[in-house]
């Protein structure tokens, strides 16, 4: 199955389940499939077909979710463009990406001059023109694993930001490992704290999703205070964060607020030991996972030992390769380096991305 039809199975089974949250707002299983279903039979009679793109440029909401499935379920891949990045830089992705579709919000229609031509379809309008199209699940006879699922774009930390096209053999490939590495079932509830457009959120979200278990969604700008009391309040039990971002919950804590963490899932920089001893025991299970954007965001993970001392002073793994996943360590031309000595990663299998838009 694709990442969405695993959705739409799970949405089958446990209809009436909550899917996600957001202060008062909530979206059972049933409820957010059904938009989800909508929104994308529109898109679909819009001529949306299998590699192509449509922009997201929403803060995280509900809407934020029901845009990324329906995109997928009507066939095409979806460009994560955050509004909290600057101007200049969202009008490059706009223009890099060309995108037949853009789904924003209102609050959002005046951020950039929208190219012209395509439709941009608000997702929290009072009446959208798709709420009246069907609820059912849209039939996709010609998306194969090889279709691009989404397409996020670098930092541009040397040079311009590149567009990196993931296709659904990599999302489904991460989402399968994802599943079992974080242990996430029905009874889990998972925080979404980080932007769309990061790498990491992709398997935050869909993870969860096809496992029948919770999205607990963070304002749309993200206050680590508030989050301590998010988790506390919807007794969140996994985590997957930056080490840095982890680091401002714990230090915006008044006592035990944290204590219903059962999995912290940590990549994007380096952990350090001495500030996982700071959670309260019985402390959560730690898993390290590390994977460029352009390997589907994840190529290899580790299962850190609870003991932490082991790691003071030294670096924890970034561990074995996730399933159908290979990695090297080379030298400078191209052969493999003997144990304990230094080389350049390599990475080969299903995640690889197809390369740059």
């Amino acid at each position: 199955r694709l990442v969405h039809e695993w959705f739409e199975a799970q949405a089958a089974k446990t209809p009436d389940a909550i899917a996600l949250v957001q202060d008062e707002a909530s979206l059972t299983y049933a409820e957010l499939n059904a938009q989800a279903n909508r929104l994308a039979h529109y898109l679909r009679s819009l001529g949306v077909q299998p590699d192509d793109r449509v922009g997201l440029c929403v803060e995280r909401s509900p809407g934020m979710v029901v845009g990324l499935l329906a995109v997928l379920k009507a066939g095409g891949a979806y460009v994560p463009l955050d509004p909290g990045y600057p101007a200049d830089r969202l009008a490059y992705m706009l223009e890099d990406s060309a995108p037949v579709a853009v789904l924003t919000q209102q609050s959002l229609q005046t951020l950039l001059a929208w190219p012209a031509g395509i439709p941009v379809l608000t997702l929290d309008a009072d009446r959208a023109p798709w709420q009246d199209a069907p609820a059912d699940d849209p039939v996709r006879g010609t998306l194969s694993p090889h279709h691009l699922a989404y397409v996020i774009y670098t930092s541009g930390s040397t040079g311009q930001p590149k567009g990196v096209m993931v296709e659904h053999r990599g999302l489904q490939n991460l989402i399968h490992w994802y599943r079992g590495a974080a242990q996430l079932t029905e009874r889990d509830r998972m925080l979404v704290a980080t932007s769309h457009s990061f790498d990491l959120t992709q398997r935050v979200i869909h993870g969860p999703l096809v496992s029948g278990a919770r999205l607990v969604l963070c304002g749309a700008r993200f206050d680590p205070h508030t989050a301590v009391s998010l988790i506390e309040r919807q007794r969140v039990t996994v985590v997957n964060l930056t080490p840095s971002t982890l680091h401002a919950l714990l230090d915006s804590r008044h006592g035990g607020e944290l204590r219903s963490l059962e999995r912290v899932l940590l990549g994007g920089e380096p952990i350090v030991p001495a500030r996982l001893l700071e959670l309260p025991e019985p402390r959560p299970d730690f898993i390290n996972n590390y994977g460029p954007t352009e390997y589907s965001a994840t190529a290899a993970f580790f299962p850190v030992p609870r003991d932490l001392d082991r790691y003071q002073g030294r670096s924890v793994p970034l561990g074995r390769p996730i399933p159908n996943t290979r990695i090297y360590i080379l030298d400078a031309r191209g052969e493999p380096t003997p144990i304990g000595v230094a080389g350049e990663l390599h990475l080969a299998g299903v995640g690889v991305a197809r390369g740059y838009l």
